[in-house]
């Protein structure tokens, strides 16, 4: 059975380090730990830790659309890398024509993902075990350590069961 909760003390740890947040953003705050931050972190580790050369990014940039409902959400990143405005998810996204800031942000994430598809460097460090060098694309994109430090400590210790999808 596969382990879903941050160890060692999971709820109580997320309670003490995110005391400002309210039930709703603790809740955004775990599920997005669980399903995509943690998982790709540790994958980043593990694979700096066996000499790869690794690159991570975090999209920060929120949708233009939706009032701040959608934020930074899962996917977006799709209609920015292959500036698909106006149709399918990047209309839900972004609208027909997104604003300027939005937009050089795509341009940049665009670049510097064909410029890895093309010779394996983004042109951002490699991302190690001990400097965590993350691209974050933002409306001021930056290169910085990464930046969700407190859930990576939550983490650490936890131990990413296998999913049984056979069965």
């Amino acid at each position: 059975m596969a382990s879903f909760a941050p160890a060692p003390d999971g709820p109580a740890g997320y309670r003490r380090t995110y005391a400002e947040a309210d039930a709703g953003r603790l809740f955004e705050l775990v599920f997005s730990d669980w399903l995509f931050r943690m998982p790709t972190l540790h994958l980043a580790q593990a694979h700096a830790a066996s000499g790869g050369k690794t690159f991570l990014y975090m999209l920060s940039a929120e949708a233009p659309l939706g009032e701040g409902m959608f934020g930074a959400c899962h996917a977006l990143d799709v209609p920015m890398v292959f500036g698909a405005w106006g149709s399918g998810i990047g209309a839900l996204f972004t609208g027909e024509q997104p604003p300027a800031d939005f937009v050089a942000v795509a341009d940049l994430m665009r670049s510097e993902w064909l410029r890895f598809a093309a010779n394996g460097d983004p042109g951002w460090p490699a991302y190690g075990t001990e400097r965590r060098t993350t691209r974050v694309y933002d409306l001021q994109p930056d290169v910085a350590p990464y930046p969700e430090e407190a859930s990576m400590h939550l983490w650490e210790r936890h131990q990413f069961d296998a999913l049984d999808l056979a069965g």
